[in-house]
């Protein structure tokens, strides 16, 4: 189990053999090349026969096939095992594993409450073995988890008996899982693995922003409980925004390092009708210099009279299409795919050194989401998608 209680300072002279190593395993995985062979097959079969071929080494069922789930999963785990074995000190890449934790746990407390076994719904990736977490269910001893995620625990559970709602025991505790990996990243004092972390926070918050103004949301008021912290996008940046209004937002966030968040064309379209009145932001926003241009500059009008008092005009006050209608043929798989994209990059940059904790963390980085695209290949393929489609779902390597 993880030792929660320990500080340690890492030396990146610690980490010349793990970066040797797995860039030497780089240069001989299945990898961008291979991935760009799938999106060519010509269909499912001829994927699969290309996977048998250059692929993960296979692992079958009690009946004898492939089974990709588990093959998946162990090339993954096998990723981690490399950079663990190679380190000093393993539990420095830990962070990355709670995801897995917080998904295992999800599904232990629901399986525990409706009477049920958890362990088909189990991920072999986590800091907890199955036969961990299963004692800590029964017991209902939380303890060896890292502090936010044993905190949240009994808040998930009350929330579930009061509601009998899965989804507040998804909400609780997905919050909960980013606290934790800045708890654990935390714990080493790795600025660039920290500074990883709160890009994943920041990210979540955007997609949740843009879900929200998609539904409609334009003020602060009760959403701002969406929004999770820890990122450097604070609460008080999204209030700012929405309190102005939403395409304040999306000109801030098109003018800024989030810009590929959305898809080409999106900031040449909204240039063309956005617009504020009233001076620069002040809080949160003006905190976030790097997202934020000067609010005399963005174009959009403040709407006349009592009514309108605080409120933004914008493409949908004025009848024109707007930033909603847009909004609404964005598929959310693809603002997942572009905000990877976006962390990945970042991770990409961290390990642009000789040597360091950041080369093994974008190593294992770089596998998830080769082992998310793979899987996203496999049911493209199946279903019969076309390689245009695939290409766009697909994170870059």
């Amino acid at each position: 189990m993880l030792d929660l209680k320990k500080r340690v300072r890492v030396s990146a002279e610690d980490y010349i053999y793990v970066s040797a190593r797995v860039r030497a395993h780089e240069a001989a995985s299945f990898g961008a090349e291979g991935l760009r062979a799938l999106v060519d097959a010509r269909d499912y079969d001829a994927a699969v026969r290309l996977l048998t071929e250059r692929g993960p080494a296979l692992r079958k069922n009690a009946a004898g096939r492939v089974d990709w789930e588990a093959t998946l999963d162990a090339y993954l785990a096998d990723a981690f095992a490399l950079v663990e074995e190679s380190v000093p000190f393993p539990a420095l890449f830990s962070f990355l594993r709670i995801p897995y934790d917080c998904h295992n746990l999800k599904s232990a407390l629901k399986a525990s409450f409706r009477g049920e076994d958890f362990i088909r719904f189990f991920l072999p990736l986590g800091n907890f073995t199955l036969e961990e977490l299963a004692a800590m269910t029964a017991a209902r001893d939380f303890s060896p988890l890292p502090d936010a995620l044993r905190r949240a625990v009994p808040e998930a559970s009350a929330a579930f008996s009061a509601s009998r709602d899965p989804q507040e025991i998804d909400r609780i505790l997905d919050r909960a899982s980013f606290a934790a990996m800045l708890e654990e990243v935390g714990r080493f004092r790795v600025k660039s693995l920290t500074a990883l972390v709160e890009l994943k926070i920041d990210l979540v918050n955007l997609i949740t922003a843009i879900r929200l103004y998609r539904m409609g949301a334009r003020t602060e008021g009760p959403f701002l409980s969406f929004f999770l912290e820890g990122g450097t996008l604070g609460r008080a940046f999204f209030a700012d925004l929405f309190g102005k209004g939403g395409a304040l937002f999306f000109k801030a966030l098109l003018a800024g390092p989030f810009a590929s968040l959305l898809p080409p064309g999106f900031a040449e379209k909204e240039a063309a009708g956005a617009a504020l009145a009233g001076g620069a932001l002040t809080g949160g926003a003006a905190a976030a210099g790097t997202l934020m241009q000067d609010a005399s500059a963005s174009g959009v009008q403040a709407a006349e009279g009592p009514e309108g008092r605080g409120r933004v005009l914008n493409r949908e006050d004025a009848g024109g299409e707007g930033i909603a209608g847009r909004l609404a043929a964005l598929s959310p798989a693809l603002l997942e795919t572009r905000a990877d994209n976006l962390y990945l990059a970042a991770a990409k940059k961290s390990a642009a050194v000789a040597y360091g904790p950041e080369v093994a963390a974008a190593f294992l980085l770089r596998r998830e989401f080769e082992v998310k695209n793979i899987r996203f290949l496999l049911f493209a393929k199946r279903a019969g998608l076309d390689s245009a489609a695939i290409r766009e779902r697909l994170r870059v390597l």
